[in-house]
């Protein structure tokens, strides 16, 4: 046993066999259970325990504070053993220092879900260690330590969605960043779990930007004493200008503002439904002497649709603005879906692709079959030339769903290039700047070698030959 020095914080670890009653579990343990135990427990009923488990001493004497192997401590005591392996670390001897030391060696194993991780953080914070230390102590950016407690202090039913997989940490971080509006917050996480929630998060994101960028625009023109349009306030403005023997009407909307009109002649609005920018949901109306030529509104009031015609523009706008929204969210999914890479998915996309040229090119059913030696079907009496397709169509699409992902590639590149090698059965066409791609691919990427004939027409097209 290693004798104690009286630094605890340069002492050495010692190993000892303590008694499994003297080893407590740590009140603040960052996994927040043990796990099925079986198997374990099994393994130590044969073979004990392996790997020895790391305690600090406890508060009371002769006890210690477990902080790493919780699941063994448990199963070993399933399994009636009396003593534990321990590595005693004396230097852990504040709960920030445990607590830490948990969440590395936690994490060095991948064995936290991000609340748990996020839980051990704001234990710390709770400490009084600033962010920053517990980056550096972790080895964690400064920015994924604050996400996990984000997403950590979130509700019960966003924990137990991330905790069962059914909700991204990148998405429960997005949720949580509409924390301070409870409406907004609500209307998410009512779609946790569904295929819309990607679409109504990114809706909501799309209407905050819009608010926050609107409400500036909207501050500063304010101030500039540009009117914000209403039709009832905009008709009051025409009825005092007659009132007084002044006939004036607006004209509009466009979408940039009139260049040389004054703040108190201009009105602007915002469309209801659009993109996240502001600028491009703003409308311009300008208030004009009533027989300026300038415009086509004479009155307001014979503008104003009727309330169907006006319900069915309001639909029409969300209906272009949700598929817009809609359109972002297929183009994230179909990026995560490249980067992922599966092999199933780009087998099925490289054989959907020789498909589709069989509808495009019939006679590539044929070349495949021959690249692929599909034995042709025995033909009918009866049948004509679109039976005899369709036949070895059916075969060589179950040739080709037998391709590996490598085989199917190389495949798409040979049926893409076949005109150009069929170009070269003809001697005029080996000149052709196509023809001589095709060669220098033949004989780089395929390893072809040419014969005499070939090679003597490859000659005769290099630079500076006649």
């Amino acid at each position: 046993m290693t004798t104690n020095t009286s630094d605890t914080d340069t002492a050495a670890p010692r190993f000892e066999q303590l008694t499994l009653t003297a080893v407590k579990p740590h009140a603040k343990n960052v996994r927040r259970s043990v796990g099925g135990l079986v198997e374990l427990t099994d393994s130590i009923k044969a073979q004990g325990v392996l790997q020895p488990l790391v305690v600090a001493p406890g508060k009371k004497a002769g006890t210690y504070t477990l902080i790493t192997g919780h699941r063994r401590a448990a199963a070993a005591k399933r399994a009636g053993l009396k003593t534990l392996p321990c590595v005693v670390r004396d230097d852990l001897d504040t709960e920030a220092k445990q607590i830490e030391a948990m969440l590395v060696e936690n994490l060095q194993r991948s064995d936290l879900d991000p609340i748990e991780e996020g839980d051990a953080y704001q234990s710390l914070l709770d400490l009084n260690i600033p962010y920053k230390e517990i980056a550096e102590t972790t080895g964690r950016a400064q920015k994924t330590v604050r996400e996990r407690v984000k997403v950590a202090s979130a509700s019960e039913l966003v924990r137990n969605k991330v905790i069962d997989k059914q909700l991204s940490l990148e998405d429960a971080v997005a949720l949580e960043g509409f924390a301070d509006d409870k409406e907004a917050y609500e209307r998410i996480a009512n779609y946790i779990g569904t295929r819309n929630f990607e679409f109504v998060l990114k809706q909501e994101k799309t209407e905050r930007a819009f608010r926050k960028e609107a409400a500036k625009i909207r501050a500063e023109l304010l101030a500039e004493g540009v009117t914000e349009y209403d039709k009832d306030e905009c008709q009051r403005i025409v009825d005092e200008a007659a009132a007084s023997g002044i006939a004036l009407k607006w004209v509009g909307p466009t979408d940039d503002r009139p260049a040389d009109a004054k703040p108190d002649d201009l009105a602007f609005y915002f469309w209801a439904h659009g993109s996240a920018s502001a600028i491009s949901r703003m409308r311009w109306m300008r208030l004009v002497p009533a027989d300026s030529p300038a415009g086509n509104v004479t009155n307001l009031s014979d503008r104003r649709p009727s309330v169907d015609d006006e319900a069915d523009r309001i639909a029409r706008a969300k209906l272009e603005a949700d598929l817009a929204i809609a359109h972002t969210v297929r183009r994230e999914h179909l990026s995560k879906a490249v980067t992922a890479g599966e092999k199933d998915l780009a087998q099925s996309c490289l054989v959907q692709m020789i498909a589709v040229r069989f509808d495009e090119d019939p006679d590539d059913v044929d070349l495949v079959a021959a690249l692929l030696s599909v034995k042709p079907p025995v033909w009918g009496g009866d049948e004509d030339d679109d039976d005899r397709l369709a036949k070895v169509r059916e075969r060589v699409e179950q040739a080709i769903e037998r391709l590996t992902i490598n085989q199917l590639a190389i495949l798409l590149r040979v049926v893409e290039r076949d005109l150009a090698d069929i170009s070269l059965k003809r001697a005029s066409s080996w000149a052709w700047s196509d023809s001589i791609a095709w060669c220098n691919e033949l004989s780089e990427k395929f390893g072809y070698e040419w014969t005499d004939v070939e090679a003597a027409l490859v000659d005769a097209t290099k630079p500076g030959k006649d």
